[in-house]
């Protein structure tokens, strides 16, 4: 008669443990919650004000580390990677001293600044791509802690990448009965004056090509993004976003064309001569042109159907 009482006082006291632990422990939709919270929205139409405004925030910071990291750094590296290029390309074995010293004359006027100004636009442009996924997904110190992270890779990584590049092609050996490549002092002049002709003729050509479809594409991509079946908040951020994009984009097709310049300057001015040179850079403008109109094209009929 004593054991059923017993049983019974067993259970009333297990009873307020298992409700205690019950509440303790989080329901899958409150782990839901924090996961939001922790690692950003999961889609698009999830995202909110908060989130926004730490992708902006995030844009801009890591922007301007990038940028001031990559661009400051650059400078002495580009000046390092010039004069490993000198010493690897008075080593090779494979080219003659006419198109050396031609080539030589050319990386050391042209490269160099073009290199600078290629990185301090690429790292803004990337960096706004970066900051701005970083703070939307993880916060504002993700997306610093990711332009800091670039910077240090951009320092070691890319920069021994390139010293490995240039070290190789001093070390380049003629095969058993190959003879070094060499041109003649006069093409070798002529190769010059063409490289530095065509870095300025494609800076220009494709500066203005570039300038001429900046306001159609701008406008192309806020009418897609308006489109989108993103949030209010994230449409919005998306066109901030476009100003800054659009005003890189211009920079970027002046420094994008002179280095297409000076390269195919450098490789037609010694093969073909002065004028095949420009002509050449002329013709990759025309088709730069189509592409770009083509493309404006066919994403203004997307957004019709």
């Amino acid at each position: 008669m004593q054991i059923a009482p017993q049983r019974t006082q067993i259970k009333s006291l297990q009873q307020p443990k298992a409700a205690v632990i019950a509440k303790e422990a989080p329901s899958q939709n409150q782990q839901e919650q924090v996961d939001n919270v922790t690692f950003g929205p999961k889609s698009s139409s999830d995202v909110g004000w908060l989130d926004v405004g730490r992708g902006l925030v995030g844009a801009a910071a890591t922007a301007a580390i990038e940028f001031v990291g990559n661009t400051v750094s650059s400078v002495p590296q580009a000046i390092e990677l010039a004069v490993e290029g000198e010493v690897a390309l008075a080593k090779n074995e494979t080219i003659g001293p006419w198109l050396k010293s031609g080539i030589g004359i050319l990386a050391a006027t042209a490269a160099v600044p073009l290199a600078v100004a290629a990185t301090a636009v690429g790292s803004l442009g990337y960096g706004l791509f970066r900051g701005f996924s970083e703070g939307l997904e993880n916060g504002v110190g993700a997306a610093i802690k990711a332009g800091v992270d670039d910077v240090e890779a951009f320092n070691n990584e890319i920069a021994a990448g390139a010293r490995k590049g240039i070290r190789n092609f001093g070390n380049e050996k003629l095969s058993e009965g190959e003879e070094r490549f060499d041109v003649s002092p006069l093409r070798a002049g002529v190769g010059i004056v063409a490289g530095l002709g065509t870095t300025v003729q494609g800076a220009a050509q494709f500066g203005v090509t570039t300038a001429k479809h900046i306001p159609n594409g701008f406008i192309q991509a806020n009418k897609a993004i308006a489109q989108s079946d993103a949030s209010t908040p994230l449409k919005l951020a998306g066109h901030v976003m476009t100003a800054p994009l659009a005003a890189l984009a211009l920079p970027l097709g002046f420094v994008g064309g002179g280095i297409v310049g000076l390269g195919m300057g450098v490789y037609e001015g010694y093969r073909e001569g002065f004028t095949e040179s420009f002509k050449e850079v002329n013709n990759l403008s025309n088709s730069y042109d189509k592409y770009a109109t083509e493309t404006m094209r066919e994403a203004a009929e997307e957004l019709v159907d």
